[in-house]
């Protein structure tokens, strides 16, 4: 069986073969600090950049909703395709014909009207918006 230990009393020194023990014990207590650490640092990490990234489309959805809104105002209600830019972002605005071709009937013609936007360094698109609007008639 191994030999009994004794309880050490305060300011007694260990037995010389437990000293290497501690010191073992204090490095693997180190490491496992260290990785939690790291862990945690690395979750960190993670959430802050999905928050950028979250507020990067939400800035484009705002971008992508003006634009919509100025069609048939300051953008041409017309077949065709508009682009420009607002911040960093980069927007183009596609106009067509919906439905079937042929000439527009008393109400005026049937429009789609597509909003996409990106970022201007470039990228996947971060934002898209789709609606029908009636072009005039004459």
């Amino acid at each position: 069986m191994g030999r009994p230990r004794l309880a050490l009393s305060p300011g007694a020194r260990r037995p010389r073969d437990d000293r290497g023990a501690v010191f073992v014990d204090t490095l693997i207590a180190l490491v496992l600090a260290a990785t939690a650490l790291a862990a945690t640092f690395q979750v960190i990490g993670d959430v802050a950049a999905r928050s950028g990234q979250e507020n990067a489309r939400r800035g484009a959805m705002l971008v992508a909703q003006s634009a919509l809104a100025a069609v048939g105002a300051a953008i041409p209600l017309s077949s065709g395709e508009t682009a420009g830019t607002a911040g960093p972002y980069v927007w183009t605005v596609d106009v067509d014909a919906y439905g079937a071709e042929g000439p527009a009937d008393a109400a005026g013609q049937l429009m789609k009207v597509v909003v996409r936007v990106r970022a201007r360094a470039g990228g996947a698109e971060l934002a898209r918006l789709s609606s029908l609007r009636l072009a005039s008639a004459g």
